[in-house]
């Protein structure tokens, strides 16, 4: 199921803070009595938040998190470098970052991805690294 965000809409009206008091049963119930409404505004009630909630929570369910080892002498002539990534493909959402172990030689070797394919990323860098570095990657929708 697809989710479709309703327009929200803010409550405008005068007098919100204006009551009438009425005696019920020795208790007093107490009856909202705007000036004006203009717009009464979107209800908040499950109707609206339940379709939200449950949009959110299969979105979080659609991604995957995995950490891939790009070694230090798989580089070809062209400084590249493919690895196979189950889960990713041709038209993922991919956000890959060094894992922090890896931080200081992925950041001198300069690499970055540099192209995706079904179960494989494409890796580039400006200089060999001198170890092997962890690539974290999060793979959205996927």
């Amino acid at each position: 199921m697809t989710y479709t965000a309703p327009i929200i809409k803010d409550r405008v009206a005068v007098g919100d803070d204006l009551y009438i008091m009425t005696e019920v049963d020795g208790k007093v119930r107490l009856t909202p009595s705007p000036t004006n409404v203009a717009e009464p505004g979107t209800p908040i009630n499950k109707e609206l938040l339940q379709p939200l909630c449950e949009a959110v929570e299969n979105a979080e369910s659609k991604h995957a998190t995995v950490a891939a080892t790009i070694s230090a002498t798989g580089w070809g002539t062209n400084n590249t470098q493919e690895i196979t990534v189950v889960g990713v493909k041709t038209n993922s959402t991919v956000i890959i970052s060094p894992d922090p172990t890896s931080q200081e030689v992925w950041g001198k070797a300069q690499i970055i991805c540099t192209a995706q394919a079904e179960g494989r990323l494409t890796f580039e860098c400006k200089k060999t690294p001198s170890a092997a570095v962890t690539a974290n990657i999060v793979i959205l929708g996927g």
